[in-house]
Order: C-alpha cells, then structure tokens, then sequence
C-alpha cells in the first residue's frame, strides 16, 4: 500500500508540474500560479470581460457584410482580405471608382471606411478600402 500511495503521489506531481508549465506558457504574465484552475478560469473571465465584441473581426465582418451590394453590375467583387489590430482592410475589384466610393460611404454610419489606394485596371479598377467599426455602430 505504501508504494501505492508514493506512486500516485508521484503521479499528482508530474500532473500538477505539468498544469504549471502549461499555465506559464499561455499565462505568462502570471508571476505566481497557486491553483492552475482557477487562475486560468479568472484569466479568462477577466479577457471576456475587458474584450471589446463591437470591434471584433466578426463584428467587422458582420457590417461590412449587411452593407456590401449584391446582385447589381456597380457591385464590387472581394479580391482579398486582411484583419489586424481592429482595422479590416478589403481588397476590392470594382466596376470604377465610384463603386468603391459608394460603398465606403455606406458603411460611414457603421464604420470609418476609406478608400486607400486605387489601381485603374483595363476592366475596372482594383482598391483597397480600410474599415474600423464606431464604438456604437452596429446593425
């Protein structure tokens, strides 16, 4: 029974060693881990609640998607895309560049949305568009 016991606790060390290492990898602004499960979950809790969901990728994605035309020849067509710190930067191929423009104006009451670059291609035009949703601007 005696070496049971030394081996289980040989056991519980190795695990409680190892749900140290994994909490100083993903946590490793915690200077001190006392109860692994616990300092994760307020961790966590502490993320969800200081994340700001209307500035989200998502978010973003979701406006520019409820204001980006449909079924019209001037509609734009997405070459590319790119999310980074809040900002979403759309690659867009748009019949000219009033399309672009018409449709970085309908996003002004979601987003600031600007158009940054444009190249006149033979067939339309190719931009790029930055868009970074308002605090309170969500459909």
């Amino acid at each position: 029974m005696l070496h049971a016991n030394k081996a289980l606790e040989g056991g519980l060390t190795a695990t409680r060693n190892a749900q140290l290492a994994i909490m100083r990898e993903t946590f490793p602004e915690l200077t001190r881990v006392v109860n692994p499960l616990v300092q994760a979950r307020q961790v966590v809790a502490k993320l969800q609640t200081s994340a700001r969901p209307q500035t989200s990728m998502l978010h973003t994605l979701h406006t520019v998607g409820h204001v980006f035309p449909r079924g019209t020849s001037n509609a734009p067509t997405l070459a590319g895309i790119n999310y980074a710190d809040g900002i979403l930067n759309l690659r867009l191929h748009a019949k000219d560049i009033a399309s672009l423009n018409a449709y970085s104006e309908a996003l002004k009451p979601f987003a600031r949305a600007e158009v940054v670059s444009v190249d006149t291609q033979e067939e339309g035009v190719d931009g790029s568009l930055r868009v970074q949703p308002l605090a309170g601007g969500s459909l």
